[in-house]
């Protein structure tokens, strides 16, 4: 990468509570903070990406070591581990057991001591709010330069499905959408999505309907962690389509 050339990233935690926030539209909102936006101003969009990461602390991780194999990195949860010396994988799990929170009880008299290890009390696609109890958020329009909209910004993560290929995005139950999704949370897959791949459209007599554009999925798996209803079945497509993000 050259010297000239600037990765800019946006973390939003999907625990949050607002079905009218937008990941995306903060993203272009952070960019105009003028500490960013010194950085950025004058220069030429390259690529777009996004992705879900596992960045929530010591107590989610996973079991990291398996019969012929292990979890390392961003698959086992991990934002960043530096380590002085080569570890074997036994040894990484022994660390990382030893700093996990813990608690230590007795689960009868003659038992001995174990360790159970303290969860989230909610899941993030239980955390939205109803959108009756919260504020719509008003996002300034795309300025071209420094801010975009997503579809053109889609375009540059050189995302591409097979059009002949079985959807890899797919509904439990298609009356979900609009019967709970749309009415009881405004429709938040449009919002949480940073591909539009989720957009309600009118039918002509009034009411609206859930169009998937699986063409735009760029597979961050918001999707599958946020929807409130755990309605929409992500899988992996066939042929090896998806984003390419070349330049980032």
């Amino acid at each position: 990468m050259d010297d000239n050339r600037i990765v800019t990233g946006f973390v939003v935690g999907l625990g949050y509570t607002k079905p009218y926030l937008s990941p995306f539209e903060e993203f272009q909102r952070y960019k105009m903070h003028p500490e960013v936006r010194k950085f950025l101003e004058g220069g030429r969009r390259l690529s777009y990406g996004a992705r879900a990461i596992a960045a929530v602390g010591l107590m989610s991780l996973p079991k990291l070591v398996f019969p012929g194999g292990a979890l390392v990195g961003n698959e086992a949860g991990f934002s960043t581990l530096r380590a002085s010396r080569v570890l074997t994988a036994q040894s990484k799990r022994a660390r990382w057991e030893r700093r996990r929170p813990s608690m230590r009880f007795k689960r009868d008299a003659s038992a001995t001591n174990w360790i159970r290890i303290l969860k989230h009390a909610q899941s993030n696609h239980e955390m939205l709010k109803p959108a009756s109890e919260c504020r719509k958020i008003d996002y300034p329009k795309p300025d071209g330069k420094l801010t975009f909209d997503r579809l053109s910004s889609v375009f540059l993560s050189y995302t591409n499905h097979d059009d002949n290929q079985p959807a890899h995005l797919t509904l439990k139950d298609p009356a979900v959408p609009t019967n709970v999704n749309l009415r009881h949370y405004a429709g938040s897959e449009s919002r949480y999505c940073p591909a539009g791949v989720y957009e309600f459209v009118e039918t002509g007599d009034g009411h609206e309907r859930l169009v998937i554009n699986a063409q735009n999925c760029v597979h961050c798996k918001t999707c599958d962690i946020k929807l409130p209803t755990q309605n929409i079945v992500w899988v992996p497509p066939e042929g090896g389509g998806g984003p390419n993000c070349t330049d980032m």
